[in-house]
């Protein structure tokens, strides 16, 4: 069984060489802890609010490309490539499905699939595209995931804009 890993903004932070205090404490104990010998003096040094902001707003800066451009993100260090892909159909309505399976429109294994009539009838997904872009060891053990702020984010923006969808690369 595969076992996914995921990386954290502040798992990143703790590996950063110029970290350095924080005013984010819980009862006296910075969080997260970073050791005296960790900590840095350097001009460039940054804490991990600051961190957090910028790495947001570049992660905001590439959604941004990927989905109003449809243009695919290389990521650095050889890391593969992220696309947002359309496909046709939606996925299993579960709520829609009991319902109708206890009013007896549906029966065995029949269900309810979104309609997704605002893109016309399209979904969309995130596509890493590791076995050929990415260059490192173990990468089946990895896998990128949207953020429940981002789905809701690149959701609204296919419902503002549904003649964007077609900007995107089939699935």
């Amino acid at each position: 069984m595969k076992l996914p890993t995921y990386i954290s903004q502040i798992g990143i932070f703790m590996n950063y060489r110029y970290k350095t205090m924080s005013d984010d404490r819980i009862n006296g104990v910075e969080k997260p802890y970073i050791p005296q010998s960790q900590r840095s003096t350097h001009k460039y040094a940054i804490n991990k609010i600051l961190w957090v902001q910028i790495i947001t707003r570049y992660l905001q800066l590439v959604l941004d490309e990927i989905i109003l451009k449809g243009k695919t993100f290389r990521m650095p260090s050889k890391l593969g490539v992220l696309q947002l892909v359309k496909f046709k159909g939606g996925g299993v309505d579960y709520l829609k499905t009991k319902r109708l399976h206890k009013q007896g429109k549906l029966t065995g294994n029949n269900v309810a699939r979104y309609s997704n009539i605002h893109t016309d009838g399209y979904g969309f997904k995130l596509k890493w595209y590791r076995s050929t872009h990415a260059h490192f060891k173990y990468k089946n053990l990895y896998k990128v995931v949207f953020t429940k702020n981002t789905k809701k984010y690149v959701s609204d923006y296919f419902k503002q804009n549904p003649k964007e969808v077609y900007k995107l690369s089939d699935l």
